[in-house]
């Protein structure tokens, strides 16, 4: 795991079309649902295309996030479901709710180096969330104990019946 051993690197953050970028991933992780015609349905509502860009992101690790959410919601979701990814735009207050968790998170995570810990506080103290991916799935689902473990790092919990993390 890259991020285990150090080699972990982000590319240079740059001004991202997120709208675009899910449409790509969506794109290809779709053909994984041709044999258990799962659909994936994007819903998006824009006012301005320039709702959808985002800066200070690195475009391939938010893909390959995005593909790998996408990945664990066809795996665990029973055959001719629907995912539904919904992209939106952030009001004022919401953004500024989800700016003061993701502080007093980083705040409170010892998991973090201190000199990481900085930079990213500043970057979020400078900045503001501007849009908000949910990905909605009719998977199996995890217990609270089960998030609890997938949410720390390094986290692998197995899924029910399986020796294979998830």
């Amino acid at each position: 795991n890259q991020s285990q051993t150090g080699d972990f690197k982000i590319e240079e953050q740059q001004m991202v079309n997120v709208k675009e970028l899910v449409m790509r991933s969506i794109k290809l992780i779709k053909i994984n649902t041709l044999k258990t015609r799962q659909e994936i349905k994007l819903h998006y509502l824009e006012h301005d295309e320039a709702d959808f860009i985002v800066n200070n992101i690195d475009p391939r690790r938010t893909k390959q996030i995005i593909v790998n959410l996408l990945s664990n919601a066809i795996k665990y979701s029973k055959e001719d479901s629907r995912i539904e990814v919904r992209l939106q735009k952030l009001d004022s207050e919401a953004s500024e709710s989800i700016r003061y968790l993701i502080i007093e998170n980083l705040k409170t995570n010892s998991e973090i180096n201190k000199a990481r810990k900085s930079y990213l506080l500043t970057i979020i103290r400078n900045s503001r969330p501007k849009i908000m991916l949910s990905i909605k799935d009719n998977g199996i689902g995890m217990s609270e104990d089960e998030v609890k473990i997938a949410l720390k790092r390094y986290g692998n919990i197995k899924p029910k019946n399986s020796s294979e993390p998830i």
